[in-house]
């Protein structure tokens, strides 16, 4: 089974900067004695609220070239690697960030192609780090400040089926998406819808993650952000679909727990609908998660 990005490098190296190391926005203090684990149980206990910001990238002016850019999908998940290669080369990078006082870690980022050509989203993902002070990449000498990024899907707009500029504006009104600043942050109702669209987009598209045409983290599906939980429980409702159990109908609407939510990958025998993933999405209680997979899955009809 999977563990979380942010889980792979507290295991993998254990004295990072604890900046990098907060999950799901988590405000955190040192732990130095804990043990990995236990700095994740902290952190998932202390979060605040996870914004999105929006970078914008033109690759006719950008210091990061579409030749990098397609060395980033074709090496992403490790298949088109040689032996010696830096694992890490091509799984995060930094980025220049406007609104960066607003930033906290695993907040929410999604890359806009910008400028001539085939201009959309091509890349979704969180950050992964607190701003810091860098070179200007322009070379004009400005104050520039700067974010890791940690990338969740890589689409080459040039090869594969997009969410276009236009698409954007015309669902999402109300932002330039063509241009401006980079790394701006969108209010919370239309991140909501954002990620409702992109969750549609990539299930409808899983044959492009072929790492040449787009790539995608394997285990994009075993964390789900808070903003996509909160857009799809708008769509699912908020009780356990296997048992009924609702924390706000039992304890009150001020109660804060919920029911957790789940993707259930599906068989690979079974024939996907792409046009209504949500009903592969379900909100279960733990008691119920507690029961044999299998059995989960007859009750929600996943078989």
């Amino acid at each position: 089974m999977c563990i979380t990005k942010i889980e792979k490098k507290i295991s993998q190296n254990q004295s990072m900067n604890f900046n990098i190391l907060r999950r799901c926005n988590a405000k955190i203090s040192p732990i130095v004695s804990s043990t990995w684990k236990e700095k994740i149980i902290f952190m998932a206990k202390n979060t605040k609220p996870m914004k999105t910001f929006i970078l914008m990238w033109n690759p006719a002016i950008s210091s990061f070239k579409m030749a990098e850019f397609r060395k980033y999908i074709k090496y992403y998940t490790g298949e088109n690697r040689t032996p010696g290669y830096d694992e890490n080369r091509y799984y995060d990078f930094d980025w220049s960030v406007w609104e960066h006082k607003k930033v906290e870690v695993c907040d929410r980022f999604y890359l806009v192609r910008v400028g001539e050509g085939k201009t959309g989203i091509v890349m979704a993902g969180m950050i992964e780090s607190m701003p810091y002070e860098g070179e200007d990449w322009s070379g004009n000498g400005r104050k520039t400040y700067y974010v890791r990024l940690s990338m969740d899907e890589i689409v080459n707009t040039e090869r594969a089926p997009y969410i276009s500029t236009d698409e954007l504006m015309e669902k999402l009104p109300g932002f330039d998406w063509t241009g401006g600043h980079s790394g701006r942050v969108i209010p919370q109702e239309m991140a909501e819808k954002l990620e409702i669209l992109w969750a549609e987009y990539v299930n409808r598209n899983l044959d492009i993650f072929d790492n040449k045409r787009a790539a995608r983290d394997t285990c994009a599906n075993d964390y789900l952000n808070e903003i996509f939980i909160k857009a799809m429980r708008s769509i699912k409702g908020r009780t356990c679909e296997i048992c009924g159990y609702d924390y706000q109908k039992i304890w009150g609407e001020d109660c804060e727990m919920t029911v957790p939510v789940r993707y259930y990958q599906p068989n690979k025998k079974a024939t996907v609908d792409t046009n209504d993933i949500w009903k592969h999405y379900h909100c279960v209680c733990a008691s119920c998660l507690e029961m044999d997979e299998e059995e989960q899955r007859k009750r929600l009809g996943e078989e």
